[in-house]
């Protein structure tokens, strides 16, 4: 049976000519950075979590849930 388990993410648009770019983490910089693929990106469970991090992190354009398929 599939479940559907939704996450918020934070875009920040289509940056010359791109797709969507997510937040991403990366552990070995220590550094938050974007990446393409919706997999990569955090995956946060509460939309306030999403919205105090967009606050700190200028370049989010928008906060989005995302449904996913297991």
């Amino acid at each position: 049976m599939k479940t559907t388990r939704y996450a918020w993410l934070l875009e920040n648009g289509k940056p010359q000519g791109h797709g969507l770019q997510y937040m991403t983490y990366n552990s070995g910089t220590g550094l938050f950075d974007w990446t393409e693929d919706v997999h990569a990106a955090l995956h946060l469970s509460r939309r306030r979590d999403a919205e105090l991090l967009a606050r700190e992190w200028g370049e989010v354009w928008r906060i989005v849930e995302h449904g996913f398929c297991d």
